[in-house]
C-alpha cells in the first residue's frame, strides 16, 4: 500500500500484501505473507508464510514461519521463534512456539 512505510535494507516478496499504514523497520525479509493495515514489524525480523492482523506489533529479529497466523491486535516480543503459531486476537506472546498450537 502507498501508505506503507519501508526501511532501509528490506527485502519483500513474493508474492506479499502490505496494508495501509504498516511500518516495516530496517532489515526485515517477508515473503509469501499478507501484513494488515497499522501492523509494525520491527527491525531484522523474518515472516515466511504467515499473516499478520491488523494493529499488530512483530519484535525485532522474530522468525516466523509455517503458517503462522496473528489475529487482530497481537504483540510479539523480541527474539522469538514462532513456527506455524495460531494466535487469537488481542494477546501479547513473550515466549517462543516452536511446534504448530494455537494461543488463546
Amino acid at each position: 500500500h502507498e501508505t506503507a512505510k519501508i526501511g532501509h535494507g528490506c527485502r519483500i516478496g513474493p508474492n506479499v500484501t502490505i496494508g495501509a499504514g504498516v511500518i516495516i523497520e530496517d532489515g526485515v525479509r517477508i515473503s509469501n505473507s499478507a501484513i494488515f493495515s497499522k501492523s509494525i514489524i520491527k527491525s531484522h525480523s523474518w515472516l515466511n508464510n504467515c499473516i499478520v492482523g491488523g494493529r499488530s506489533v512483530v519484535g525485532k529479529w522474530v522468525r516466523m514461519e509455517n503458517v503462522t497466523v496473528l489475529g487482530e491486535d497481537v504483540t510479539v516480543k523480541d527474539e522469538l521463534f514462532l513456527n506455524g503459531a495460531l494466535v487469537l486476537p488481542h494477546n501479547s506472546i513473550s515466549q517462543s512456539v516452536s511446534e504448530p498450537h494455537i494461543i488463546m
